[in-house]
């Protein structure tokens, strides 16, 4: 169990002027994607907004939603950074056992070495800042 909880309900309507309507009532619209079935549930914007300062999106959250807890990472929220507020939150589920995929990424600079300064210049002469 880790140590951020949200409480969930069901979301029966999926329509844009139901999530306006919900998040007036004081609910975020969101989505669990992942293992099984996609998942549209509600969270309460004051339990959210409460920890969202506080977790990235490699911090394990449990969602508790139909008798049921799942484990979920915040794959992606839409914010309307004027109002300060989160439109809609989109999280991943994880399972025991079961790897979250990753990838590596390897940078190749060709025609580049690193002067005094720590900048990258080509071979040319020319820095890249």
């Amino acid at each position: 169990m880790s140590n951020f909880v949200l409480e969930a309900k069901k979301r029966d309507l999926l329509k844009k002027e139901a999530s306006k309507k919900y998040r007036k009532e004081g609910f975020i619209p969101a989505n669990m994607y992942g293992q099984g079935e996609n998942v549209n549930f509600l969270i309460k914007k004051d339990a959210f907004e409460k920890i969202s300062s506080k977790i990235s999106r490699a911090t394990v959250i449990d969602i508790k939603f139909e008798d049921k807890t799942y484990q979920a990472l915040v794959k992606d929220y839409e914010k309307d950074h004027l109002k300060d507020i989160f439109l809609h939150v989109d999280f991943y589920e994880l399972k025991n056992g079961k790897p979250v995929a990753g990838y590596a990424v390897k940078f190749v600079m060709r025609n580049y070495s690193q002067n005094s300064n720590n900048y990258f210049e080509n071979m040319l002469g020319e820095t890249a800042n």
